[in-house]
């Protein structure tokens, strides 16, 4: 694969005692980086008893159309293929951890004396803390440290990368600013105080914070984000769950240069369906199913998916105030959403209709519905179209086609889409099989054996925890 025109960062030979540097090579978005003792296959030779062939495998992650999204830089990531193991700033990189996140002076050290440092072209953004934020992060720092670098911002908060002390192994928290949340609502609207409309939106906040811990909490499988902790004041919210080291599915597919074959796509979205096959069983739905909130954890054909952003998910049972709850993302949204259908629609369907614009995506490249759902004939023309000038295969041409059906009820389910033939057919049924077992052999069933939300002390009591049984209501009805 062709690098691009400029590095993205370095790793040089580094000597902690007098601080220099020694033969440095160049780190470029688009290739893979070997570090070992073997001159053919490392760009960067280092030799010791205790070093492999192939040491460390370092690569770039690139979000956005132009390799950063929303504001953040390449990310680039050190992974310990070695027989010995490898020290990231002091922890051991154990490889069922996947990839660590490297900062800017990070130093990699590959056996005793023999020590690597990673320096960035374009420095990571740094977030800045409250004096009550660093306050309360103290309480829980010898569990979870949390970093001032920066993964992703949104319009509620930023994602940081943490530490998780015990496990050795990096974590991404989320941090929500309820107090900053609500100064912003106060500029808004005078000094009379939050009005019904600002003090609702906070609500909605908090209210998608316990809708997502509270049904994180109770699942676990290996296809669906895992969730850590969650730490609660009355000022911010902390969300710890585990870091996915290969990006997300757009950064994938800009990875492959857009072309993704057939085996892999499948195997992309069989996990997809056995992580909706294993919600809907539970009665539990999605509603916002898109590239975006699929993470990969390998850049390698095979790598684990996860499926993540609970935020809009809710249980099946909870009534909406008034017909269907419209949520999501419009070109992945299904048309009974954007029409506001009522009556007994069954809203696993909409999680299936996004299942195929996600599967459209990695044979077409985009969603084929891009625009307002006023009319789809136009829509399912130009799909047709595409299908043709790709020359999709029977199979999976009849899978997609099974799913984006315009009525809800023609729709397979997931346990339908999952014996479907796109992945029965013998030699794609066990290629799956062989790759799905190497991609969860490290994961491991979540376990809670304390809270899974902690309230941090503060001066007035933070809402009492509820159980899954007892959800907000939906804040997007």
């Amino acid at each position: 694969m062709e690098s691009d025109d400029s590095p993205v960062g370095s790793i040089a030979k580094w000597d902690p005692a007098t601080r220099t540097t020694g033969e440095t090579v160049d780190i470029y978005s688009q290739d893979e980086l070997f570090i070992g003792r073997n001159s053919e296959s490392c760009h960067l030779q280092v030799q010791g008893l205790h070093i492999s062939g192939k040491h460390l495998r370092i690569y770039t992650i690139l979000y956005g159309e132009d390799g950063v999204g929303g504001g953040v830089p390449p990310m680039v990531y050190a992974e310990d293929i070695s027989l010995n193991g490898t020290l990231w700033n002091g922890h051991k990189m154990d490889k069922g951890n996947g990839g660590f996140l490297l900062s800017h002076g990070d130093v990699l050290t590959l056996m005793p004396g023999v020590h690597l440092r990673f320096r960035c072209v374009e420095k990571p953004k740094i977030g800045q803390f409250t004096s009550v934020q660093r306050s309360e992060m103290r309480i829980f720092k010898d569990t979870y440290a949390v970093s001032p670098r920066v993964l992703g911002q949104g319009s509620f908060g930023r994602v940081h990368m943490a530490l998780d002390q015990g496990k050795g192994r990096q974590i991404a928290c989320k941090i929500m600013d309820l107090a900053a949340l609500k100064t912003r609502m106060l500029k808004n609207t005078g000094a009379d105080g939050l009005s019904q409309a600002a003090a609702s939106k906070v609500e909605v906040v908090i209210n998608c914070f316990n809708r997502e811990v509270l049904l994180l909490s109770t699942l676990s499988h290996p296809n669906i984000i895992r969730l850590e902790r969650a730490f609660r004041s009355e000022s911010t919210i902390y969300l710890m769950s585990e870091l996915a080291t290969a990006g997300d599915l757009f950064s994938f597919i800009k990875y492959k240069d857009g072309r993704i074959e057939d085996m892999v796509a499948a195997f992309i979205v069989y996990q997809l369906l056995l992580a909706l096959d294993y919600l809907h069983k539970q009665d539990i739905v999605h509603r916002d199913i898109k590239p975006d909130n699929i993470l990969i954890t390998s850049r390698q054909d095979g790598g684990r998916i996860i499926l993540t952003d609970f935020g809009c998910a809710k249980l099946r049972n909870q009534p909406a105030r008034q017909g269907v709850s419209v949520v999501g993302t419009p070109e992945f949204c299904a048309p009974e959403i954007r029409r506001r259908v009522s009556g007994d629609v069954d809203t696993r369907a909409a999680d299936m209709w996004s299942v195929g614009c996600v599967a459209a995506v990695l044979f077409l490249g985009a969603s084929p519905f891009k625009d307002t759902y006023h009319d789809l004939t136009d829509a399912f023309a130009d799909l047709e179209i595409d299908i043709e000038d790709n020359e999709i295969g029977r199979r999976p041409r009849e899978f997609l086609l099974n799913l984006l059906s315009e009525e809800w009820h023609e729709r397979m389910d997931a346990k339908a889409a999952l014996h479907h033939e796109w992945f029965s057919k013998s030699s794609t049924k066990a290629w799956i099989a062989e790759h799905y077992q190497n991609a969860i052999q490290h994961w491991k069933p979540q376990v809670w054996r304390e809270p899974v939300v902690v309230d941090l002390p503060k001066s007035s009591t933070p809402p009492a925890r509820q159980s899954a049984a007892s959800l907000p209501p939906d804040p997007k009805d």
